[in-house]
C-alpha cells in the first residue's frame, strides 16, 4: 500500500539587483569561470514553508537563515513562479530506513504538466545552490532523519544512492547530469557520479595498517585539533625510527592518512593506530604532486577565445589583480601571477605576498598587469619552503586588503581582517578565493597536514615539514586552474585569511582539491594583516 507524500515547493531565487558598494570593488572583466556559473538558486521545501512574495528575506527566516550569505543583504528575488511536485511515494506498511527507501522516480503533478504545455519539465539540477529546509553543514545528523534522507534520495531523477561523510554529499546516478551542476545541496558541497566505486571528495580509506601495531595508546588525539602538532611529531618520529620514509601526514579529526614514499612498503610493517587515531595509507605516486616545491607551473594562464581572464589595469592594487614578472631575456616569456595580501612585520614594514616560483629571485621586479606595464615593486625575500615571497611596493603604489565583489550576488567578505591560525578553522568551514584567472570560487576546508620538504641547505635538517591544509574547490574545479592561481589567499566567511593556494592535483584521489600553505608560518614570523 502506498500513500502520496506531502507536496514539495520548488522556488527559483536570484540575487537582488543592487549597486555595488563601490565600483572599485567590482572587476572590470569577469573571468570566464565565474561568468559562466549559474546565479540561480532553488529552495526545495515542504509546501507553505516559503512565503508567497516577490522577494524572500532569508536573513530573517527561522528556517532558511543559514543561507543568507548566498545573497547580498540576505534577500533574494523570486524568479518565474515556482512549481510543486511529489518527490516520492511512501509505503505505509513499513517503517522506511536508509536501506529500505523506495526507488520510485520523481514525477510532476498533472497541473504542472499542463502548465508546462508539453515542454520539458524544469531541470532541478540547473542551479548553483539547492536550499532545503535542513542544513547538513550545521547539523550532519539530519542526514539520518528519514524524512530528510528520503528527500535527498528522490531530489534528482536517476539517483541510485546518496552518501554523506559529514562534509560532502555524493550522488551516484544512472546518468550524469548536464553541467553546470549544483555546487551545494543542503548546505554542503555535492559530487555527482555514475561510478559506484567513485568516492569523490571522500577521504581515502582503502588501506589500513597492520592491526597488531598500535602506537601511543596512552594519548587520545581524536577530535583534538590542539593536539595535532603532538600527533604529527609522534608519527614523524615513529616512521623515522622505523626507516620507513613518508612524504605527508593528514589529520581528519578521527583518523590520519599517511603518504608512503615507496609503493613497495609492506603494509604489515606500518601502524593501524597512532594516539587512538586509525591510520590509512596512500602512496606518493598516487598524489599527482609536483616533483619539488616551489611547485612548477601547472599550465600557462593565457587568455583564449573561450577563456577570459582579468588582465585589467587598476589604480589601486588589491588581492586578486594580475601581476607579472620581467620577460625572460632569451625566451621572451613572462610569468603571470595573482596578487596576494598586504602584510606588515613587527617593525611596521609593509609587504605584498606573491608565489615565489613566479618571481624566483630576490630583487626581481614585479609588474601590473603584464610585463612592461606598471612596475609596482621588487621581491625582497622568500619565506623558506612555503612558496611565499614578500614584495616591497614602490611608494606611489597603493594596496588595500579588500577583495573584489563577486558577480554571483553572494554576500562574501570584501574586507580581509586578520590572519587566522589553522587550528582555529574547523573542517567543513567554507573558504573563498578570488583571482584574475578563475574569478570568485568557494570551497570547503579539509584536513590539517604536514608536507615533507627536502632541503639541500647544510645549515638545515635534511628534511622539513611545512604546515598545510587541503581545500576542496568543487567538482570539475581542476580544469579551470592555471599556474597564476598559485599564491592566491583563501579566507573564511569572517574575512580571516587562512592559507595560500600552493598546487592542485590534476588527477588521482585529490583531484579538485588544492593544497594550501597555512598562515601559521606568517603569524609565527610576526606578520599580520596591514
Amino acid at each position: 500500500m502506498y500513500m502520496m507524500a506531502s507536496r514539495v515547493d520548488v522556488i527559483p531565487l536570484f540575487p537582488k539587483k543592487q549597486t555595488p558598494s563601490s565600483l572599485n570593488h567590482t572587476r572590470r572583466v569577469t573571468p570566464s569561470s565565474e561568468s559562466s556559473a549559474s546565479k540561480r538558486c532553488l529552495i526545495v521545501a515542504p509546501r507553505n514553508l516559503v512565503p508567497d512574495a516577490a522577494t524572500i528575506d532569508l536573513a530573517h527566516s527561522q528556517i532558511f537563515q543559514s543561507w543568507k550569505h548566498l545573497f547580498h543583504s540576505g534577500q533574494a528575488d523570486v524568479g518565474r513562479p515556482g512549481f510543486s511536485y511529489v518527490p516520492f511515494l511512501l509505503r505505509t506498511d513499513i517503517t522506511p530506513t536508509s536501506a529500505e527507501r523506495t526507488s520510485l522516480q520523481l514525477h510532476l503533478t498533472h497541473e504542472e504538466r499542463e502548465r508546462e504545455n508539453g515542454k520539458e519539465s524544469p531541470d532541478i539540477l540547473k542551479c548553483r545552490h539547492i536550499i532545503l529546509n535542513f542544513n547538513l553543514r550545521e547539523n550532519p545528523r539530519h542526514f539520518f532523519k528519514d524524512e530528510y534522507a528520503t528527500l535527498l534520495d528522490k531530489l534528482f531523477p536517476d539517483t541510485l544512492s546518496v552518501s554523506f561523510d559529514g562534509h560532502f554529499l555524493l550522488f551516484c546516478m544512472k546518468s550524469l547530469p548536464v553541467s553546470p551542476r549544483p555546487r551545494t545541496v543542503a548546505g554542503v558541497q555535492a559530487y555527482f557520479t555514475t561510478d559506484p566505486s567513485d568516492e569523490g571528495p571522500f577521504p581515502p580509506l582503502q588501506r589500513r595498517g597492520a592491526p597488531p601495531i598500535k602506537i601511543r595508546k596512552d594519548i587520545d588525539c581524536r577530535k583534538d585539533v590542539d593536539g595535532v602538532d603532538l600527533l604529527f611529531d609522534i608519527i614523524a618520529d615513529h616512521f623515522n625510527t622505523a626507516h620507513i620514509p613518508i612524504t605527508e601526514m593528514q589529520y581528519w579529526e578521527n583518523f590520519v592518512v599517511i603518504v608512503l614514499e615507496h609503493r613497495e612498503t609492506d603494509l604489515t610493517d606500518v601502524p593501524s593506530e597512532i594516539a587512538r587515531c586509525s591510520c590509512y595509507y596512500l602512496f606518493e605516486d598516487e598524489m599527482d604532486r609536483p616533483p619539488e616545491l616551489p611547485a612548477p607551473r601547472l599550465k600557462e594562464p593565457k587568455p583564449t577565445k573561450d577563456i577570459i581572464v582579468d588582465d585589467s589595469k587598476y589604480e589601486t592594487l588589491r588581492p586578486g589583480v594580475m601581476l607579472s614578472s620581467e620577460k625572460h631575456p632569451e625566451q621572451d616569456v613572462e610569468s603571470l601571477a595573482s596578487s596576494g595580501i598586504l602584510l606588515k612585520d613587527g617593525s611596521g614594514n609593509n609587504y605584498m605576498t606573491v608565489a615565489s616560483h613566479g618571481f624566483p629571485f630576490d630583487g626581481a621586479r614585479v609588474f601590473h598587469p603584464v610585463a612592461g606595464e606598471i612596475e609596482v615593486g621588487t621581491v625582497m625575500m622568500k619565506l623558506a619552503h612555503t612558496d611565499i615571497s614578500l614584495v616591497r611596493l614602490h611608494p606611489d603604489v597603493h594596496f588595500v586588503n579588500e577583495c573584489f565583489e563577486n558577480s554571483l550576488g553572494e554576500d562574501t567578505p570584501v574586507r580581509l581582517r586578520r590572519l587566522e591560525k589553522s587550528a582555529h578553522t574547523p573542517m567543513g568551514c567554507p573558504v573563498y578565493m578570488n583571482n584574475p584567472f578563475t574569478g570568485y570560487s568557494e570551497g570547503t576546508y579539509g584536513p590539517w597536514g604536514r608536507l615533507r620538504v627536502p632541503s639541500d641547505d647544510p645549515n638545515e635538517p635534511a628534511q622539513r615539514w611545512i604546515r598545510t591544509r587541503w581545500a576542496y574547490l568543487g567538482q570539475g574545479a581542476s580544469q579551470h586552474l592555471v599556474d597564476g592561481v598559485c599564491g592566491s589567499p583563501l579566507w573564511t566567511q569572517q574575512g580571516n585569511v587562512v592559507g595560500f593556494f600552493n598546487y592542485a592535483p590534476q588527477s588521482g584521489h585529490f583531484r579538485d582539491w588544492c593544497l594550501t600553505v597555512v598562515t601559521d608560518h606568517l603569524v609565527d614570523g610576526g606578520y599580520s594583516i596591514a
